[in-house]
């Protein structure tokens, strides 16, 4: 088995009943961790859990086809990456029912317009990113970037 081309099998499900019935990981979450290139840090959301527990995931997921294979995509992880902040206190928080491990998140904005941009965040550490607004168009502003205020000043208008 290929672990990325098992994780890109995934449905990425919004409430998905292979965390809830798992009981002490988080086996969605490990799966994203493997799908967004961050495979050495998947095994730390299977932390704890039992075979037993990766099976009764594995019965839960609604996959069309066949369930994803966490048992296996479990063996298939490499070794847990060594925390950097090995005894510092935690920054984790609880937003909107997110658990995140610290509170670092980019605004909305030119700096998170594209997968390749929010891709490099992720990896330079930020936990998340805001959005306004998501859409599969491509996005033509049709507004003026300078406006005249009044003389001699000058303004920018929504510069997203």
């Amino acid at each position: 088995m290929k672990l990325h081309e098992e994780a890109a099998r995934c449905l990425l499900c919004q409430d998905a009943p292979c965390t809830k019935v798992c009981g002490k990981g988080d086996p969605a979450r490990a799966v994203r961790a493997i799908r967004f290139d961050n495979a050495a840090f998947a095994s730390k959301w299977l932390d704890g859990c039992t075979e037993e527990d990766l099976a009764r995931a594995e019965e839960a997921c609604i996959h069309y086809d066949f369930p994803i294979r966490l048992r296996e995509i479990a063996k298939a992880l490499p070794e847990p990456a060594p925390s950097p902040a090995a005894g510092l206190p935690s920054l984790a928080i609880d937003f909107c029912g997110i658990r995140c491990e610290h509170p670092f998140f980019l605004a909305s904005s030119a700096v998170c317009t594209n997968y390749e941009m929010v891709a490099r965040a992720f990896e330079a550490g930020w936990a998340g990113v805001f959005y306004k607004t998501i859409c599969m168009q491509e996005i033509r502003e049709v507004s003026p970037r300078f406006d005249a205020v009044g003389k001699p000043f000058s303004g920018f208008r929504n510069m997203e």
